[in-house]
């Protein structure tokens, strides 16, 4: 068994090392590579500066800088492992076993696994969500920019249970290789936003699984940019009207 984490790179490097330092820190008892996919676009000075300096670190230094789904799918396309791991370089593992949460996955023929998510305050944070309908979506943006909850939590919901549920959030996610050879990798229409909802509704397509598996927990910020009304917004919502042209329209 051998597990690639995958972590994306934008003028982060700081954040790169305490994150790659944290999985370090883990001594896993099994094989795994650390791979940074940069969207940076450093010049070759820089490049072989980094390689130099962490020789523990696969690099990718992508060409462009196509977003999110873009610099993770350049990573993806280098991993080796049978298990790859996405994640943002501001998140690191605080609790849980890797492994178990494999053979979970192998078990029960789930497509993809999202961990919770508490922020630095231990608080825990809405990573895991139903597909957003347009009302969901204006409600949702109701309670953030006028009633200020930037992480809404849905009280019927036991954040202490593992199940299975309708999207993660891309911040961390466990995908098995399987998955890829068969839904494929993420769709690079989104620059950033919505990407990580549409690569869980196509694992749903393809009858595979989605779940949440709060055993395991990751300590992730996350700067919600897009809570705040900005450009940041502008890409969300351009972003879900992509999604809803692509699985709604189209199927009218």
């Amino acid at each position: 068994m051998k597990a690639s984490f995958v972590i994306i790179e934008y003028h982060s490097i700081s954040d790169i090392l305490k994150c790659t330092n944290a999985i370090q820190d883990l001594k896993l008892d099994f094989e795994f590579e650390i791979i940074v996919s940069s969207n940076s676009q450093y010049s070759k000075k820089q490049q072989i500066k980094l390689v130099n300096n962490y020789e523990f670190i696969k690099w990718v230094f992508n060409k462009y800088n196509n977003g999110f789904a873009y610099g993770m799918n350049c990573g993806i396309k280098q991993a080796q492992g049978n298990f790859i791991i996405l994640q943002n370089p501001d998140t690191k593992i605080v609790q849980g076993d890797l492994k178990k949460v494999f053979s979970f996955i192998k078990k029960e023929n789930i497509g993809l696994v999202g961990p919770k998510i508490i922020n630095t305050n231990g608080k825990i944070q809405d990573s895991c969500r139903e597909f957003l309908t347009p009302i969901k979506l204006i409600r949702r943006l109701f309670q953030r920019y006028f009633n200020g909850n930037q992480v809404i939590l849905d009280s019927k919901f036991n954040y202490k249970q593992i199940q299975s549920v309708d999207w993660v959030i891309g911040g961390f996610m466990i995908i098995p290789r399987s998955t890829i050879e068969l839904v494929g990798i993420l769709s690079e229409e989104y620059f950033m936003y919505v990407e990580d909802m549409d690569y869980c509704f196509n694992i749903w397509k393809n009858n595979l699984k989605v779940y949440y598996y709060p055993e395991l927990v990751i300590e992730y910020e996350g700067d919600r940019k897009s809570s705040k009304i900005n450009r940041y917004t502008i890409y969300h919502l351009k972003n879900y009207y992509i999604f809803l042209k692509k699985y709604i329209f189209n199927a009218i």
